[in-house]
């Protein structure tokens, strides 16, 4: 479902073949890179920002564009936007696994961000951030986030969003 959103056959990173009306190759992109980052506040519903790197590929005389997308999955329902910037280079960029604030919580809101490149996959898991470097993630998928709803029709995913921002803190 998520991959059929982003117009891909499969959510793998690699060669992706474009197809025409009757399943024809009519052309080629490369999935660079893909990142889900799961949102789970304690006392709201879960949701999952997806993104999707994309560069163009030439094939049968003709380069596909090189794209970004990003969609927000609330309930089976998928919200698709491109963006202008490369979260998942963003994000992970800025991890310090130095950074320790010695707090422990039991509630608030957790996040799961899985990441696959050609050179690289992970998960990373974290839950209520006060350091820099996590803060500065959590800062990055807000701003995919209202980035997909600028388009965004379907009110579930507004909710969620809402919910969510009462969840970070007020320096991000």
């Amino acid at each position: 479902m998520i991959a059929k959103a982003f117009g891909l056959e499969s959510l793998t990173i690699g060669r992706h073949y474009i197809r025409g009306e009757h399943r024809e190759r009519v052309g080629a992109q490369r999935v660079r890179s893909i990142c889900s980052f799961q949102v789970r506040p304690s006392f709201h519903p879960a949701f999952t920002l997806w993104m999707v790197v994309s560069v163009g590929e030439h094939f049968s005389g003709v380069t596909s564009p090189n794209w970004i997308k990003a969609a927000i999955e609330v309930e089976e329902a998928i919200e698709v936007s491109s963006i202008e910037f490369n979260p998942i280079k963003q994000s992970l960029q800025s991890l310090n696994f130095d950074e320790y604030d010695g707090s422990i919580s039991l509630d608030g809101v957790g996040y799961e961000l899985s990441f696959e490149t050609p050179a690289a996959s992970g998960v990373l898991r974290f839950s209520n951030p006060k350091t820099a470097s996590l803060r500065n993630i959590e800062s990055v998928m807000l701003k995919v986030a209202q980035a997909v709803l600028q388009d965004c029709t379907n009110s579930g995913a507004r909710e969620a969003i809402r919910n969510w921002r009462n969840y970070v803190s007020e320096t991000v």
